[in-house]
């Protein structure tokens, strides 16, 4: 691996002064100049040694900046969507994610959205969808999705009208979240009908649910699609006093990344056998988020390419909040476990992507001490970066700093590039990919999010071998 590793920045070298030299000896010869012995020296010698050791005067910063044993900085003290981590932290607690669904325009499950993102097939020109000037834009949308069902059981529950976008974003989670409650179903222990009243009341678990959706559906399509939601749990056998649904209004995926960080970091928030079911869609599949989009100017088009692809995504994650050693109603550790998240409100916006490389690199390595696990443990890296350049240039400088060995097209995935913008359920769906990546491959994944307001980073490890669960099991007794 290291002489590897060597062999390959030699041959960078090399390939960086060769190029030189050729637009230097191209310049010459096109200007007809006849360069002096001195003319040589500067520009075939010195230049390439000075642009050598600039780049290692800045692989050095970013190194120092990324091992640095302090918090994070973030930009403002009191800003609520900073979370950073300190490498100090010994929290014992272990989130588990028991199970997961997601659907995007990519595929219809994690293992099959992971081998598409592998060689992934850019969003086509849309058929229907007309940007402001009447020309088509780019979409990625699920195809062959039939929304008449989903409107008949809206148009039953009454009280809101469902516009495109709704009508499809509520119909890509209605197989996730179906797939999920059935799963749900299976994990809730039954009650021990010789225990008594009391007993059975503090050992009951619960299924606590969170339906993430847009905060611009107004408050009675909300209330519909929870009344939805309500009814398929109770179809599939859940009974009504196993399990609450709560519906949350976002605005971001940035709050989406918050609710996760929230039930890591406040277990104690209800009952510790509870089990944690986060549903999210949205779809920008439609000519009124066409015609918001282009309106904020926001919309991907020819002369913007730092836009947004309109996509769709629906996806699901189950969650257990256990202590080290322990898994969901005490059995043994068997699912991946989701590390800390480490977040920052983005510094730089494109065309900056510099500056938030540099952030990124910090960020990942924080993710990485929190997480206790080496750079070389990680076997691949999803991340939400899309089309846009400055995505781009932020996933590759940061990827290749952290993580030289992997290959950049096997094993770092970009969900964005093949699925557009897919809003709320983009957090959910990358963990989904991640877990199905590290069930697969018995390998740590590091996840990160390139939001436009918030930064994000987690590692998602495989369920330990017995021997290792054994081990923790011991060290917290």
């Amino acid at each position: 691996m290291k002489a590897s590793r060597i062999l390959r920045k030699v041959l960078l070298l090399a390939l960086v002064v060769g190029l030189m030299w050729c637009l230097v000896v191209l310049y010459w010869r096109a200007t007809d100049a006849h360069p002096s012995a001195s003319d040589l020296a500067l520009y075939l010698g010195a230049m390439p040694l000075g642009l050598i050791g600039a780049y290692w005067l800045l692989r050095s910063g970013i190194d120092r900046l990324g091992t640095a044993p302090t918090q994070v900085a973030t930009t403002s003290a009191d800003d609520p969507r900073a979370t950073p981590v300190a490498d100090e932290d010994v929290s014992d607690v272990v989130v588990q994610l028991l199970a997961s669904a997601v659907r995007t325009a990519a595929g219809d499950s994690a293992g099959e959205i992971a081998a598409a993102l592998a060689e992934p097939k850019r969003p086509a020109l849309h058929a229907q969808l007309k940007d402001h000037t009447g020309l088509p834009v780019l979409a990625a949308q699920v195809e062959g999705l039939d929304t008449d069902a989903m409107a008949e059981i809206l148009d039953a529950l009454g009280g809101a009208s469902f516009p495109e976008e709704r009508l499809r974003a509520l119909t890509l989670l209605d197989p996730v979240a179906g797939e999920l409650l059935l799963t749900a179903l299976e994990i809730l222990p039954t009650a021990d009908k010789t225990a008594s009243l009391r007993e059975r009341v503090a050992a009951a678990a619960r299924l606590r649910v969170q339906l993430l959706l847009p905060a611009d559906w107004p408050q009675s399509a909300r209330q519909s699609a929870t009344d939805w939601l309500q009814e398929k749990a109770v179809a599939a056998g859940l009974d009504s006093a196993a399990f609450t649904i709560d519906c949350v209004p976002l605005a971001t995926t940035a709050e989406a990344w918050q609710i996760l960080d929230a039930i890591e970091r406040d277990p104690q928030d209800g009952s510790s056998h509870d089990i944690h079911l986060l549903l999210a869609a949205e779809s920008y599949v439609g000519q009124s988020c066409i015609a918001r989009l282009a309106a904020q100017g926001r919309l991907a088009s020819a002369g913007r390419q730092e836009g947004l692809v309109p996509g769709e995504a629906a996806a699901g994650v189950l969650l257990s909040i256990t202590h080290k050693g322990t898994d969901f109603h005490g059995t043994t550790l068997s699912s991946p476990q989701l590390h800390r998240i480490a977040s920052q409100r983005r510094q730089g916006h494109a065309p900056h992507a510099r500056t938030t490389t540099l952030q990124l690199h910090a960020l990942l390595r924080q993710s990485l001490a929190s997480s206790r696990r080496p750079a070389e443990k990680i076997a691949a890296v999803i991340s939400d970066a899309d089309h846009r350049p400055s995505r781009s240039v932020e996933i590759a400088g940061t990827v290749s700093g952290l993580f030289p060995e992997l290959d950049p097209i096997r094993q770092c995935l970009s969900l964005g590039v093949a699925c557009g913008h897919g809003g709320l359920a983009t957090p959910l769906a990358l963990l989904a990919i991640a877990s199905a990546h590290a069930i697969d491959d018995a390998a740590d994944v590091m996840v990160v999010g390139l939001g436009d307001d918030l930064l994000a980073a987690l590692v998602v490890t495989p369920a330990p071998e017995p021997s290792t669960a054994a081990a923790q099991i011991a060290a917290v007794v």
